[in-house]
């Protein structure tokens, strides 16, 4: 999609965070996680919204954001240990990548 000029792409289908990834200049999220959805594990309670800033080169500026779903289903915003929880895994996840998740506070900066 990015080769056909599409300067970000988005996906959230798996139920689970997925990694991103940096492809010639542009941003790749292969999945925010769920953001209403009845969950039955840790892992597909976790999602995050992703804010970036797009530029004449691609995504200039990325930041994670994580979120937990409640016990009925709607995203919450999470702070501390879970958001760290959350990042953490994002950061793992997009480690194959080359790309830079960067943990500060309670979001994460998402660089090349």
């Amino acid at each position: 999609v990015i080769d056909a000029g599409a300067d970000m792409v988005l996906a959230h289908h798996p139920h689970v965070i997925q990694g991103v990834e940096f492809y010639n200049g542009k941003l790749i999220a292969y999945s925010l996680g769920d953001f209403v959805f009845d969950h039955y594990s840790r892992k597909t309670g976790e999602a995050f919204i992703l804010e970036a800033t797009l530029g004449p080169d691609g995504t200039s500026s990325a930041t994670a954001i994580p979120v937990y779903l409640d016990s009925y289903g709607r995203p919450e915003y999470v702070t501390g240990a879970e958001a760290r929880t959350i990042l953490k895994r994002l950061a793992k996840i997009s480690q194959p990548y080359g790309t830079n998740v960067t943990i500060d506070g309670d979001v994460a900066r998402i660089t090349r």
